[in-house]
């Protein structure tokens, strides 16, 4: 393993439970930049982990960064169920991601997005889900710059995402 952005100690830092979670998250977000694979075993405790931080993070490395196939429908279910809009939010990234450098499950995922952005009731993970439908379905659109908070009823084009929604 080439050490690019991670420390001698980040190993270490997020195996342990003694670690603060914001020492360990960012000690796990370098380790996922060096490709640290060995870090997997750790990140799948993690995803049901009490903090909600290191939550996100096992999720997107797993599926956003490293493209992990079996925990896709752990994303799934940790996009529409998880009890913190940031892990909401997270999952939705990572499974943009993942269909977009794999193109598997791509209408499974675009479904859950899409479902996902008409129940979610929190406004920042709203954008995260339309943000991950736009890099699917329209990945040259950006969305448009918003003046105040992200309103689903404004800000999300509905005629855009119908024709890749089923």
């Amino acid at each position: 393993m080439k050490i690019f952005k991670s420390k001698p100690n980040d190993f270490g830092l997020a195996m342990s439970e003694k670690t603060d979670a914001v020492e360990r998250s960012s000690a796990i977000a370098r380790l996922r930049f060096d490709d640290c694979e060995e870090l997997a075993p750790l990140l799948v405790k993690l995803l049901r982990h009490q903090s909600f931080l290191l939550r996100r993070d096992a999720i997107v490395t797993l599926v956003g960064f490293w493209k992990k196939t079996d925990f896709v429908e752990t994303a799934l279910q940790m996009l529409v169920g998880d009890t913190d809009e940031t892990v909401r939010s997270g999952a939705a990234y990572a499974l943009a991601e993942f269909v977009a450098e794999t193109g598997m499950s791509r209408q499974n995922v675009l479904d859950g997005l899409s479902k996902q952005l008409k129940r979610e009731t929190q406004f920042g993970a709203q954008e995260a889900c339309y943000k991950a439908l736009l890099k699917l379905v329209a990945p040259n659109r950006t969305m448009l710059a918003a003046s105040s908070v992200f309103k689903r009823e404004r800000d999300v084009d509905w005629n855009l995402l119908k024709s890749s929604l089923s």
